[in-house]
């Protein structure tokens, strides 16, 4: 039983960083931003490596491939900071690279009976860099609808890799049942972001981008807990 605590498995973990990048990637336009990106998942990526290596009991070997590891995150964050030539195209992009660190930290986990905690709070940074594209440079609606569902697929993901890693274990064989899990949340996704579009374009209510969004993630949500 205790192996198979405060571990998430695999699968889904690496399935909810994908999914987390994917929301940040879809909201980017700029070249220094994506330079930004790319060395933060290299950082997280390594720092992965790093875990793999601890926990294979090569703890110094693990340390010092961690600490590479965020070296190549602060580098990421660096170039988020400084890289782009708007302090919008920053204040969109600073919020998503944060909130995927911070759920790789809950995924590895960094902080172990925090991995719930910290999935949270990594994803609602997602929405947090999701909604701030949408408010300061009014990114098209196909890229905010897609990035929204992006950022509810990596916590759903992530809450199913810290649940299954509490139940089967870590390295258990759960790839199949990550992607049937993950493929219904990207269907019911689709729809509700399919649903969304259609409202917009009726243009009914005089709806903002910004407040569609944030419809289009509460209803998801909540069909994911009816789900659950």
């Amino acid at each position: 039983m205790s192996n198979a605590t405060h571990r998430p498995a695999v699968p889904g973990a690496v399935l909810a960083v994908l999914s987390g990048a994917a929301a940040v990637a879809l909201l980017l336009d700029a070249a220094a931003q994506w330079r930004a990106l790319l060395a933060a998942l290299a950082g997280i990526a390594v720092c992965g490596l790093g875990y793999a290596a601890w926990q294979r009991s090569e703890a110094g070997l693990g340390a010092l491939v961690a600490l590479a590891g965020a070296a190549l995150l602060a580098v990421g964050f660096f170039l988020a900071a400084t890289g782009p030539e708007t302090t919008t195209h920053r204040l969109e992009l600073l919020p998503g690279l944060l909130g995927l660190a911070v759920l790789a930290a809950g995924l590895l986990p960094v902080r172990a009976g925090r991995e719930r905690t910290l999935v949270t709070v990594g994803t609602a940074l997602l929405f947090v860099g999701v909604v701030a594209s949408g408010v300061f440079r009014g990114s098209p609606l196909l890229a905010l609808l897609a990035a929204t569902v992006a950022t509810v697929v990596a916590w759903d993901a992530g809450e199913q890799a810290v649940s299954l890693g509490r139940q089967v274990g870590r390295q258990a064989a759960t790839a199949r049942a990550v992607l049937m899990h993950s493929g219904g949340t990207i269907l019911a996704g689709a729809v509700v972001a399919l649903a969304a579009l259609g409202v917009y374009r009726l243009n009914v209510t005089g709806l903002s981008l910004t407040a569609l969004v944030a419809l289009l993630a509460a209803g998801f949500v909540l069909i994911l807990s009816l789900r659950n």
